[in-house]
């Protein structure tokens, strides 16, 4: 008798972001998202971002356009908050810094479904109900469900996963299967359509099957570019300017832009904290108070992180777990305890034994200079003072050139051999713990250690954790520093602006309106928009990246053409050599090819740059033995006679003679066995790119508008 309980367990394993979309709406927004998974169709998860929609009531509640209709508030909220479940469902936790990129990708999802939908009534497609049976009870039926009834040695079981299809217990699964499986034939004949005007020849398979499987062998001489020095050569004015303007094409440029910006992160107030802290602290007195329910129980009801027990070695607690690490015994709940980005109520459910030792040790780093003598005696005379009662965690502040742990009194926290070079680690590893250690030399300087504590212990934890997340009232005050620090730069300008608020200017490299990120800074739609609309040294508005607000001001305006010669005369200088030396390589190599008869061997001695070789065994589209990725070498070598000096064959490394020794024949049953398997590879990559052009030609057609709010 079947035990079809197995079967409810095993169809609720299909993918979950099929199985809690709840109805046919959802499906279908899911649709692209879903197809790209199964079948590599639909391109998604676009990155923009900075599309801000803290104030959407705006423009009568409306969010954007697509094909001239209006999108609500409402209608995105509800796909958004779908969508973020999306992620979560497929294992990944949303780190809501950064909310206004996750926004822009639903808002991308959520345009490229509305396409596709109105490409399906365009184009009249439909899918029945017998066409989706077809697929789910089919011969190959999708993998998804197919490889929960697979044996070890990996045979489908088709009995078993037919008895779960008709059991009843499933049919809400099936349902969102059967839904699921529809969107996919849906997504491939709307590709097939797109893509109706893709073909493959037979030229093309033949051409990639020689570049993928044809052997050759061949010997070489090849006379390289490099062994002309760039200095040897003086291109005039003249030839400059007649390089540029024969071959303009290769400095043409898109329009950009260039930002200057100030950044203010986004952090919690130590009101912020007081308050997790306070709701940690309670938690603490229940779970104390509590001789009924179990920790778990409590992290389940409690933790914004699932229930899990670990073994921490030191290196991985947090630092305020740590203090009393020898005091710590099994049982006990510590805690809250600040962690990065977090605050944590742990239960030591033990405390054991590791093999690996660990030490936290605090130094103080005197920087090397060109008189060592003078380093070591001032590194010593420091050394003497601090063991005369001078105090380290001051000192370390005030003297050490290790920014990072000078901040911390010098403390580096845990860590294990191997993370610190040889000489240091020794002197922690080694030294006696609670006294400071003579100076030690190491390429960075002399160091003088303090070894605060060692422990091979590992700490066995269940945790409740609750994240450190900003306040409304907090992105507010941050948010008025920056209208403040705007308003200070319009009269004073950014950088000494900047400066009076002890904050740090930053420039980005160029960029075009069509990426959604400005360099050095992140995801910024808005301010892409700006940068673009605006005019130079015009300022922003205070805007939202992230976790942070910008001020930032526009430094340099290039419009599209042709770039200017003088803007690119280095480049174009570059060109000019370079060609300057193909031409002597070519000289050379001619009057060479004229002297060696057919022996390719002797090249090297009419001119001692050549370098004669060997390249066995090598395909057009693959790497050349000794030379490297060159297609001119290598298609040429396809079309030599046999046996004969052929060239100069011009390179991307300079000029070459060679005789091809070894060219297999066509292999026409070969071919024939692959011909099938090549046709759909290159005809998958063709409609895939039709695919994507035909997405991005509909999103203009569809002239989509969003309403970024600041």
């Amino acid at each position: 008798m079947v035990n079809n309980t197995k079967f409810v367990i095993r169809l609720k394993k299909i993918p979950e972001a099929i199985l809690n979309m709840g109805n046919m709406e959802r499906i279908r927004s899911l649709a692209p998202w879903f197809i790209l998974t199964v079948g590599g169709i639909f391109i998604l998860f676009m990155v923009v971002s900075d599309m801000n929609f803290s104030n959407l009531m705006n423009d009568r509640g409306n969010i954007g356009e697509i094909s001239g209709d209006k999108v609500t508030v409402q209608e995105f909220e509800t796909y958004y908050q779908d969508y973020l479940q999306q992620l979560k469902q497929s294992g990944q936790e949303p780190d809501m810094t950064n909310e206004s990129m996750f926004r822009e990708q639903a808002w991308e999802r959520f345009v490229q479904g509305k396409i596709v939908e109105a490409a399906y009534k365009k184009y009249g497609i439909t899918v029945s109900d017998d066409e989706v049976r077809n697929v789910i009870l089919g011969d190959n039926p999708p993998e998804y469900l197919k490889s929960q009834f697979m044996d070890s040695s990996g045979v489908f079981k088709r009995a078993e996963y037919e008895a779960a299809i008709k059991d009843p217990r499933n049919k809400q699964n099936i349902v969102m299967v059967e839904n699921a499986v529809r969107q996919q034939i849906l997504g491939e004949k709307l590709q097939a359509i797109v893509g109706a005007g893709v073909v493959v020849t037979d030229a093309d398979i033949r051409r990639k099957f020689v570049d993928q499987e044809l052997k050759l062998s061949a010997e070489y001489a090849l006379l390289d570019l490099n062994v002309y020095p760039d200095s040897t050569i003086k291109p005039s004015d003249d030839e400059l300017k007649d390089f540029y303007s024969k071959n303009s094409y290769l400095y043409k440029q898109e329009a950009s832009r260039k930002l200057k910006f100030v950044t203010l992160k986004i952090v919690p107030s130590a009101k912020d904290s007081n308050a997790v802290m306070t709701l940690l602290n309670n938690v603490v007195k229940k779970i104390k108070a509590d001789t009924i329910n179990t920790f778990q129980s409590f992290v389940e009801s409690q933790s914004e992180s699932p229930y899990s027990k670990d073994t921490l070695s030191v290196n991985m607690v947090p630092a305020g777990l740590m203090a009393n690490i020898a005091e710590i015994k099994g049982g006990e709940v510590i805690g809250p305890v600040a962690g990065e980005g977090e605050f944590g109520i742990y239960k030591i459910s033990s405390v054991v034994e590791g093999t690996d030792p660990f030490a936290r040790a605090a130094h103080i780093l005197l920087p090397k200079t060109e008189n060592d003598k003078a380093d070591l005696d001032a590194a010593t005379k420091l050394y003497e003072e601090l063991k005369g009662g001078r105090n380290f965690e001051a000192t370390a502040k005030e003297l050490s050139k290790d920014p990072g742990s000078a901040a911390r009194g010098g403390d580096l926290g845990w860590f294990g051999k191997g993370a610190m070079v040889k000489p240091f680690e020794d002197a922690c590893f080694n030294g006696p713990v609670g006294q400071i250690q003579a100076p030690v030399k190491t390429d960075y300087g002399y160091h003088i250690i303090k070894v605060l504590d060692r422990s091979s212990k590992k700490l066995v934890v269940e945790k409740i954790v609750k994240k450190l997340n900003y306040s409304p009232e907090s992105m507010t005050l941050v948010r008025r520093d920056a209208e403040d620090l705007l308003k200070l730069a319009k009269s004073e300008g950014l950088e000494k602006a900047a400066k009076s608020k002890n904050l740090e200017m930053q420039e980005s490299t160029p960029f075009t309106e069509e990426v959604a990120a400005v360099p050095g800074l992140g995801y910024s739609r808005n301010l892409v928009a700006f940068a673009f609309k605006e005019g130079l040294n015009d300022f922003s508005p205070v805007s939202s990246v992230g976790d942070q607000f910008v001020v930032a001001q526009i430094t340099e305006v290039n419009e599209a053409g042709v770039k200017k010669f003088d803007a690119v005369k280095e480049d174009v200088t570059g060109g000019v050599i370079r060609q300057k030396k193909y031409a002597m390589a070519l000289e050379v190599m001619n009057g060479v090819k004229a002297k060696i008869g057919n022996d390719l061997a002797k090249a090297p001695s009419f001119d001692k740059n050549i370098r004669f070789g060997t390249a066995d065994s090598f395909t057009v589209a693959g790497n050349i033995p000794s030379l490297g990725m060159d297609y001119a070498f290598s298609y040429a070598a396809t079309k030599a006679e046999l046996n004969k000096v052929t060239g100069p064959v011009k390179g991307m490394r300079g000029y070459y003679l060679m005789i091809v020794k070894m060219r297999q024949n066509f292999d026409e049953q070969k071919f024939l066995a692959q011909r099938n398997t090549i046709r759909d590879q290159i005809l998958g990559e063709r409609r895939q790119a039709a695919f994507q052009q035909w997405m991005e030609t509909m999103k203009k057609e569809a002239n989509v508008k969003y309403f970024p709010q600041n």
